[in-house]
């Protein structure tokens, strides 16, 4: 048992070591808080540093971004849409190289419409859009080939042909590839390759479905361009195409091109038309009327003879019978009958016609105007562009010439400055209250409505009567046709109306409810981007109440 005085000695051993730690402990923290020689300049040197770094790092990004927009400015500058051709397979109708220079200014006319019909089809809006085609074949052979099949009555019709394209478009060039095997091929392969790799290319339209060739070399171009081809379609395109996974679209520009090849005689005629019995003419319109609106523009052609063959086009035949010799003689004395009669001036009306005949007028200026489109039943397309019977319409005044020796007459229908409006002064009303359009926008010629807003008509001036702005910079001085001013009424019914739906005005001639919306759906394909507002959409086409002015 150890005495007290050991134990005391030992405590005082245990405090001694105890107050040593502490001591120890202190010292530490001591020397720790202590400021330390060249510790604070070297932050300060280090945060200099890192905003020089930042500072550097904002100044790059700043120059990058700059330079990124200077570089899509350059590339937005211009949008270009390359049309590529093999003109030996893929050739125009009948009805455009039958008639030489004229119809290759009007080939040259329809293809421009086409082109830009279906780039608003797969492509988002673009500025600045110019459109170069190049067609290459062996001239020469085409020549023959449609001289041989009776298209033509002789092979310099065709040259005729090329330089009236050639004449349509600056841009547009009909190219002799030469008599060489695959120099067509070779050349539009060197333009597609140059296309793709321009920043400039939105699209390319590749022509040359007759041809296998062509399905490898959409397979062998790099992902980056695949993206922006789109197939031009004219003869049926063969299995070998459905591999072609990248190409964003087909195109079928309707009648433009033939859908069957060239036959190697008059006696092996497939030219996809109907044609009938001692008739000796294609059914089917022989014209196209040319966008007089578009820049490219430079002529204008007959509309008596657009009218007079569109006219023909009511008496389609479903006969295929092969034309003998002594027929296509026929045919080309009666093709040139018809070519002088339609260089004639039309003369003055005499008298005013009846409404059953003027509706025949409007039938051969929708015929005429829609040359370019598949055949279809522009009947039914017809009545979906009447607005109403009683739509306050000036008469149109007609004038009857004749045009070939088989008896057909057509007519020409104009429609001069308007004296009163077209607008019905009524308002249809639903069951909400809500005013009712009732349009049919789902059944709209694309290329009539495109051609038209080209047109900048004043819609106060053709629909109205009137256009009471002095500073108005639309047109007011142009001559159109009855069909066209009830087209122009159905534009303006897609531009919204800033009293919307609870509009009054029995005049009105803007939109009151989304053309794209869907009767109790209160959205449509342009979601939040639409035009009109929400009120517009999903309205109710139902009408319970009418108040006429």
């Amino acid at each position: 048992m150890p005495t007290i005085d050991e134990l005391l000695l030992r405590y005082k051993q245990v405090q001694s070591t105890e107050n040593s730690k502490d001591s120890l402990i202190h010292d530490l923290f001591a020397k720790l808080t202590e400021p330390q020689p060249g510790i604070t300049e070297l932050r300060q040197e280090f945060q200099t540093t890192l905003n020089n770094q930042l500072q550097l790092r904002d100044l790059q990004i700043a120059n990058e971004l700059e330079q990124l927009a200077q570089v899509t400015n350059l590339v937005n500058r211009e949008s270009l849409i390359y049309v590529i051709i093999d003109g030996d397979g893929t050739i125009f109708s009948d009805q455009y190289i039958s008639r030489g220079e004229e119809g290759g200014k009007e080939a040259g006319n329809a293809l421009w419409t086409a082109v830009t019909v279906h780039c608003g089809d797969v492509l988002p809006v673009l500025s600045n859009t110019k459109i170069i085609t190049r067609i290459y074949a062996n001239i020469r052979q085409l020549a023959d080939n449609c001289h041989k099949a009776g298209i033509v009555s002789s092979p310099s019709v065709v040259e005729d042909f090329v330089r009236g394209f050639n004449d349509s478009s600056p841009s547009f060039d009909f190219i002799d590839a030469g008599t060489r095997s695959n120099a067509a091929y070779e050349k539009i392969l060197d333009n597609y390759n140059t296309a793709s790799l321009n920043c400039h290319t939105r699209l390319i339209i590749l022509g040359g479905s007759h041809d296998d060739s062509y399905a490898h070399l959409l397979e062998e171009v790099k992902v980056d361009s695949m993206h922006r081809v789109s197939l031009l379609e004219a003869i049926p395109c063969s299995p070998s195409f459905g591999t072609t996974k990248h190409v964003i679209g087909r195109a079928n520009f309707g009648d433009l091109f033939r859908t069957s090849r060239l036959p190697d005689d008059k006696k092996n005629t497939t030219d996809g038309f109907d044609r009938a019995p001692g008739a000796g003419i294609i059914r089917r319109p022989s014209a196209i009327s040319p966008d007089t609106s578009s820049p490219k523009t430079a002529n204008t052609t007959s509309s008596t003879a657009t009218q007079a063959t569109a006219a023909t086009a009511g008496t389609t035949s479903t006969s295929t019978t092969v034309p003998e010799p002594q027929q296509h003689q026929k045919e080309q004395q009666q093709l040139q009958q018809e070519q002088q009669q339609q260089t004639k001036p039309v003369q003055p009306p005499s008298q005013q016609v009846s409404p059953t005949t003027a509706r025949v007028a409007t039938w051969a200026s929708k015929a005429s105007a829609n040359a370019s489109t598949p055949l279809k039943d522009l009947t039914k397309e017809m009545s979906n562009m009447t607005v109403s019977s009683s739509s306050g319409v000036n008469a149109t005044t007609t004038t009857a010439a004749p045009i070939s020796t088989t008896g057909v007459t057509a007519t020409t229908t104009t429609t001069t400055a308007p004296s009163g409006p077209i607008v019905t002064p009524v308002v249809q009303r639903n069951k909400h209250g809500q005013r009712v359009d009732n349009v049919d926008f789902k059944n709209l010629p694309k290329l009539e409505i495109h051609r038209l807003k080209q047109m900048k008509l004043c819609n106060s001036h053709y629909l109205l009567g009137e256009c009471n702005n002095p500073a108005c910079v639309h047109v007011h001085d142009k001559k159109i046709a009855s069909f066209e001013r009830r087209l122009l009424h159905l534009i303006a019914r897609m531009t919204p109306c800033r009293y919307g739906p609870t509009c009054d005005d029995a005049t009105c001639i803007y939109g009151h409810r989304c053309p794209y919306s869907t009767p109790g759906v209160e959205d449509c394909r342009w979601k939040n981007e639409c035009r009109f507002p929400k009120s517009a959409h999903g309205v109710d086409l139902t009408v319970v109440r009418t108040t006429t002015i």
